[in-house]
């Protein structure tokens, strides 16, 4: 792995591992915060309809990179569910679906 400081170029040895997971839908979504959301963000890196995952150390082992994985997965995962459910409401709202659609057409 290459790094630049002031001095120029340092050298760091280490392990990178990339893993590009393919999805469908908009990925302008992956911009918007849904309104329920934490002060972590899921990161990645998207192009088109792919997101990319990096790992990067010093003696990994495939064990600690699967459980980076799956963690970055569940939060990705977790993210779109609140995106879903914020937009849910939002539809149910704009349609008068929910609590107050009593009161709106009374």
């Amino acid at each position: 792995m290459l790094f630049h400081s002031d001095r120029g170029p340092v050298y760091v040895t280490g392990t990178e591992v990339v893993v590009e997971v393919p999805f469908s839908g908009d990925p302008e979504m992956f911009k918007v915060r849904p309104s329920t959301s934490n002060m972590n963000p899921p990161r990645g890196d998207v192009r088109g309809n792919t997101i990319t995952f990096r790992s990067w150390g010093e003696n990994m082992n495939a064990q600690q990179v699967r459980s980076e994985l799956d963690r970055w997965l569940a939060d990705i995962n977790q993210y779109l569910q609140w995106q879903r459910n914020s937009f849910k409401n939002f539809n149910d709202f704009a349609c008068g679906v929910g609590e107050d659609s009593d009161r709106a057409t009374a």
